[in-house]
């Protein structure tokens, strides 16, 4: 409705489409001979991403990976599904937060790929660190969440609940007097454990970076993370599974890569982390600095301003 009006003032010269909202722009933008950029942080459908699969020891006492969750909503992928490629197909450009997608589309879905290769732009999604709180003071934070123990350690994008469970009875055994904050895959519900089990909290992403010593972001898939560009701005050092974006932006950083999703592999690397400590924190400041110069959010700015200009000239 927004759109028919701004036609009828001959008002639209750009039409930008965003996820499952933007199809209907894209729509209206080529029913009217409108340009039109649809603008994907990923594009869904299975295998487009490598993967990583989470490990546990079982009861007999055997490793065994653990299967990716079988697809049980499928009214739900269909619907993205459709609007995803329909997306793609009737826009005139397609914008992405990062080669390495561009990339694994062209390895692992080619047809798709050659379809619309001509019509792919890449402009590096920028962390925008205006919109973060910087005022926020970490005693001051530790005190208002109850905060007791000498070791703070973030597990963000855990994409299996059986994993997670079983690795931060672990941590609580392993790493003494230690808190656990957890950030669940879609970023909308946050828990922390200070020794009486998981209970849910308010704090927010951004305020569990700061009172924590280190993140461990270790999601089976990713084609883009903001959390890690926030938990880097915010001096959190951050360690990542060997997947995804995460791999491409982390490799010159292996000491910060968690190889595999076994339990025992991220229990070691939080050992040696408190171990070396300030020799970890000294090497985040390097990592913050090149991956958030890449990751700007002024230069990504500066190229959808270039980029408008073109399409609307």
């Amino acid at each position: 409705k927004i759109l028919k009006e701004l036609k009828k003032k001959k008002e639209v010269d750009l039409v930008i489409g965003t996820g499952l909202s933007g199809l209907g722009g894209i729509i209206f933008a080529k029913n009217n001979k409108i340009p039109s950029i649809f603008n994907t942080s990923g594009i869904r459908g299975r295998n487009i991403n490598d993967h990583m699969e989470y490990e546990i020891k079982t009861k007999k006492n055997t490793n065994e990976k653990i299967p990716r969750p079988k697809l049980t909503d499928y009214p739900r992928f269909a619907l993205n599904y459709f609007t995803d490629r329909l997306s793609i197909f009737l826009s005139d450009y397609t914008t992405m937060p990062t080669y390495h997608l561009k990339e694994q589309i062209q390895k692992n879905k080619p047809k798709l790929y050659n379809k619309i290769k001509n019509k792919i732009k890449v402009i590096i999604e920028g962390l925008n660190t205006h919109k973060i709180n910087k005022n926020l003071d970490k005693e001051k934070l530790l005190e208002e969440y109850k905060i007791k123990s000498d070791k703070v350690i973030l597990f963000s994008r855990i994409e299996n609940e059986e994993f997670s469970e079983e690795l931060f009875k672990i941590v609580k055994k392993e790493i003494p007097n230690s808190t656990i904050i957890s950030i669940d895959a879609a970023r909308t519900t946050m828990r922390i454990d200070r020794g009486n089990g998981l209970e849910y909290t308010d704090m927010g992403p951004i305020k569990s970076m700061i009172m924590s010593d280190a993140m461990f972001c270790i999601p089976g898939s990713e084609p883009h993370s903001t959390l890690v560009l926030e938990a880097l701005y915010n001096k959190c050092p951050t360690f990542v599974s060997n997947v995804g974006w995460l791999k491409y932006e982390f490799q010159d950083f292996p000491d910060f890569v968690v190889k595999e999703l076994k339990i025992e592999k991220i229990i070691s690397t939080i050992k040696k982390f408190y171990n070396k400590k300030e020799e970890f924190e000294e090497k985040s400041q390097e990592v913050m600095e090149k991956i958030l110069e890449k990751n700007n959010f002024d230069k990504t700015s500066k190229e959808y301003e270039k980029f408008f200009k073109e399409l609307m000239s």
